[in-house]
C-alpha cells in the first residue's frame, strides 16, 4: 500500500488561535478530504516527518529558525521567502521630493500594515511596533498625498514606512487593483473596482475574474514565492507590484460555492510538490 501523503504547515508560535482565519486552513481541509494527512506545527522547535512543509509564518521577515526547519523536508513551500517588506520589491519607491512631482502614497513597509508585527512573538517586538506605528492614522492605512512635500515628516527617514509614486489603474471613473492568487501550478486572478483610490474588500464595488497578465508569472518566479497573493496594477501595459502576501487571510468573506470552487482549484496545486 502506498504511504499516506503528509503535509506540515509551519505557523508562528502565537498563531494557534488564528489558524482558522487564513485561507491555508480551508486548503488544508480540502487536502484532508482527499486523504492527505495535514498537521499544524506552531513554532520551530520540533520536526514532524512529512513530504511537504509549508512555511506560513505571518511576519514580513521570517525568523531563520523556520526556514532552517523547512529545509529538512523533501519540499518546502515558500522555503526561500525570507523578507516581503515592500522595500524588497517596490519599483515605485521615492526617496526625496526631487525624484517625482506627482501624487504619492504612504504605506507601511510591512505586510498587512504591520499588524502581525504589532502582536509580535515577544514583548520587545511589541514595544518596537508600538514605537514604529505611533502617529500612523491606522494600522494598515494607506494615505495619498498630492506631492512628496506634503508627506508628514514622521513617515520620512523611517524604514517602517515607504513612500511611492501613486500610479493607479483606472477604468472610467473607477480605480482598479488586480489580485493574483497561486499555489504551485494552480493560479487565478481577479480585479477589484472602487470609487476610492485605496481599494480593499470593504471599499470595492465589483470584483471580476480575469486572465493573469503574462508577465506576472515571471515576477512571481523572481520573488521565489510558491504560495500566496500578489496585488498589482497595470500601467501602460506593464504590471507593477503593490503588495506581496504569503499568509493570505480569509477576510470573513461568505464561503459560497464560487469561493469553494476557487479554493479547491488552488488546493490542487499542492500535487506538483509531492515526490
Amino acid at each position: 500500500m502506498k504511504p499516506k501523503q503528509r503535509i506540515v504547515i509551519l505557523f508562528g508560535e502565537d498563531d494557534r488561535k488564528r489558524a482558522r482565519g487564513y485561507v491555508i486552513h480551508y486548503l488544508a481541509e480540502i487536502w484532508r478530504s482527499l486523504g492527505i494527512h495535514v498537521e499544524y506545527l506552531f513554532g520551530a522547535d520540533r520536526f514532524v516527518p512529512a513530504d511537504i512543509a509549508i512555511v506560513h509564518v505571518d511576519l514580513s521577515v521570517v525568523p531563520d529558525k523556520f526556514l532552517e526547519l523547512a529545509r529538512k523536508y523533501p519540499a518546502a513551500i515558500n522555503g526561500d521567502v525570507k523578507d516581503i517588506r515592500k522595500t524588497q520589491y517596490s519599483e515605485l519607491q521615492l526617496e526625496s521630493a526631487e525624484d517625482y512631482h506627482g501624487q504619492v502614497i504612504v504605506k507601511s513597509n510591512f505586510n498587512y500594515g504591520g499588524i502581525p508585527e504589532s502582536r509580535g512573538f515577544n514583548k520587545l517586538l511589541r514595544k518596537i511596533s508600538r514605537k514604529v506605528f505611533a502617529g500612523s492614522p491606522r494600522f494598515g492605512a494607506y494615505r495619498v498625498f498630492n506631492k512628496f512635500i506634503d508627506v508628514p515628516e514622521r513617515y520620512l527617514d523611517n524604514d517602517e514606512f515607504i513612500v511611492e509614486k501613486f500610479l493607479p489603474e483606472r477604468v472610467g471613473d473607477l480605480y482598479a487593483v488586480r489580485n493574483f492568487h497561486f499555489l504551485g501550478d494552480s493560479s487565478s486572478c481577479t480585479r477589484m473596482f472602487s470609487l476610492q483610490p485605496v481599494i480593499s474588500g470593504r471599499t470595492s464595488t465589483r470584483i471580476d475574474h480575469i486572465d493573469t497578465h503574462s508577465k506576472m508569472f515571471e515576477i512571481r518566479r523572481n520573488l521565489k514565492i510558491d504560495y500566496g497573493k500578489i496585488d498589482f496594477v497595470v500601467h501602460q501595459d506593464k504590471p507593477i507590484v503593490l503588495d506581496v502576501n504569503k499568509t493570505v487571510g480569509f477576510g470573513g468573506l461568505a464561503y459560497d460555492n464560487n469561493l469553494k470552487a476557487l479554493h479547491r482549484k488552488r488546493a490542487m496545486g499542492i500535487y506538483c510538490y509531492f515526490p
